[in-house]
């Protein structure tokens, strides 16, 4: 089985989007990313809109892959 963090707080978003690999079945599992609108009083800054960007598009790459998808929220 692999299991593949595609977006997470850490990897510079708000969200859990994960894909579950096993030889008999893929899964994506809360396949968004979604930034603050608002931290400290500030905007979202350029680099985090380009990493929701650049993390929007391998959740779509995954996606073409999968399974079965879940949405928990």
């Amino acid at each position: 089985m692999k299991i593949v963090p595609l977006a997470a707080d850490s990897l510079g978003a708000r969200s859990m989007a994960t894909l579950v690999e096993t030889p008999d079945v893929t899964i994506l599992l809360d396949p968004g990313v979604r930034l603050a609108p608002y931290r400290y009083d500030l905007p979202p800054h350029e680099k985090e809109e380009e990493r929701q960007k650049e993390l929007r598009r391998k959740i779509k790459e995954a996606a073409k892959r999968e399974d079965v998808l879940t949405v928990s929220h």
